[in-house]
């Protein structure tokens, strides 16, 4: 099972958004997603990440996205990007 993080850089990039991408037992999957509030303006795969630099970033819930955003993370997760 693949469940996801979001991290807020508070708006100083055009990829605000880091969504990751963690297995059952919280380590980080191969790749990401920087994104901003809406997919269409900005949002691309990356390699991977580091869990410190996530440590400068802001956790935060998936309601705190757009509506837009949230749909393109659930596409992923269904395999539909």
């Amino acid at each position: 099972m693949t469940y996801y993080n979001i991290y807020d850089n508070g708006g100083k990039t055009i990829d605000r958004y880091t969504i990751v991408f963690r297995d059952e037992n919280g380590k980080l999957e191969y790749g990401n997603i920087g994104a901003s509030n809406d997919p269409r303006g900005f949002y691309q795969h990356g390699n991977e990440v580091s869990e410190a630099f996530l440590k400068t970033q802001k956790l935060i819930d998936v309601s705190e996205v757009s509506p837009e955003l949230q749909t393109a993370i659930l596409r992923e997760l269904q395999g539909e990007e």
